[in-house]
């Protein structure tokens, strides 16, 4: 969520259908970042592989507190945004 592989010519390792079924079950607001998916590295998640570690997705966004829920001064644009990101699957993930 925080745009900053938009700025690298990175379309090869974003996983494009991913990113279209989660922006979508997002419904993201059109002014917000596009969210965006990459694969983690296979050497990597066997290195982690254990009945103790969850696999699973790691999602980052910019800021501190609406991109994560909090509320200030201001009111939240998508107060369910979390929710519907712990609902997303996509093909069985």
């Amino acid at each position: 969520f925080d745009s900053l592989l938009h700025f690298y010519q990175s379309d090869d390792v974003q996983l494009q259908d991913f990113n279209e079924a989660l922006e979508q079950h997002l419904n993201t607001y059109s002014k917000n970042s596009k969210p965006y998916v990459v694969a983690a590295d296979p050497s990597l998640v066997e290195k982690f592989n254990s009945p103790e570690v969850h696999l699973g997705f790691t999602g980052s966004n910019v800021g501190f507190y609406a991109p994560q829920g909090r509320v200030l001064r201001l009111p939240l644009r998508d107060e369910n945004m979390k929710d519907r990101l712990a609902q997303f699957s996509f093909e069985g993930k």
